[in-house]
């Protein structure tokens, strides 16, 4: 009578086995993005003014100040304010405190603004992320200044302009792999230097003349291999991918 149990026990091990393999490769199967939603996967690559993630051979989730992501998050979600569909009261009066430290009136009422809420929301798409501590914005030396172009206050981040031109970041995506747990893109990267009017890699040194009216992400296109290229990671929350981290493939 003994051995009838162990057999069922053995069965009943191997079928778990079984499942548990189906579950593991199930959940690893290929899918196809279109080229708008890998377009939109790149835009979280939190390279910005202040932080220049292209100049670096790997960055992290774990390495880069919370502020840094921030900045990214509201360099991208701007375009809603253009487009007259942000997803909170666009028609909310939210005056900005400090007006004379940030040369402004102090009744102004800025044109972009963010509450807090829509940016944590954001946080967690981008980077799976929670924001863990921020400060109102007192000066203008501040953790969110006139380069970024935001102040905040009162639960709110308020645009007060800012900013600067500079070199124009070029790219050509070449490939991706993505699955149901995760995302890999392959993505060449140089900048425009409109000084010298080049278009230059960031890593080796290569160089080339070019005008402001050619078509620089088609050189970067058809000559790739004096580039570098580099490998982005994402990993799958309940809002969709978001990055992980992005290194130099060597």
């Amino acid at each position: 009578m003994k051995k009838p149990k162990k057999i069922v026990l053995i069965v009943s091990g191997l079928v778990l086995v079984i499942l548990v393999g189906v579950i593991l490769i199930t959940g690893n199967k290929e899918v196809t993005l279109s080229e708008e939603e890998l377009t939109k996967y790149l835009s979280y690559v939190p390279s910005i003014m202040e932080y220049k993630l292209y100049d670096k051979e790997k960055s992290s989730i774990d390495n880069i100040k919370e502020k840094y992501l921030i900045s990214k998050v509201l360099s991208n979600e701007a375009v809603c304010w253009d487009n007259n569909n942000c997803s909170f009261d666009m028609n909310k009066k939210v005056p900005l405190k400090n007006g004379e430290e940030f040369y402004y009136e102090q009744d102004y009422v800025d044109r972009y603004y963010f509450p807090l809420s829509f940016i944590k929301d954001k946080m967690e798409e981008y980077y799976n992320k929670k924001i863990s501590n921020i400060s109102e914005t007192k000066s203008i030396d501040d953790i969110y200044n006139a380069i970024l172009g935001y102040v905040y206050q009162d639960e709110y981040f308020l645009s007060i302009g800012g900013g600067a031109t500079g070199d124009v970041t070029v790219s050509y995506m070449d490939s991706y792999k993505a699955t149901e747990k995760d995302l890999v893109i392959y993505e060449y990267v140089a900048y425009y230097d409109y000084f010298e009017e080049k278009l230059k890699d960031y890593h080796n040194g290569y160089k080339v003349d070019l005008s402001y009216e050619d078509d620089f992400k088609e050189y970067l296109k058809e000559n790739k291999e004096h580039f570098t290229e580099y490998k982005h990671t994402f990993k799958k929350n309940s809002k969709g991918y978001y990055w992980v981290k992005t290194e130099i493939v060597k």
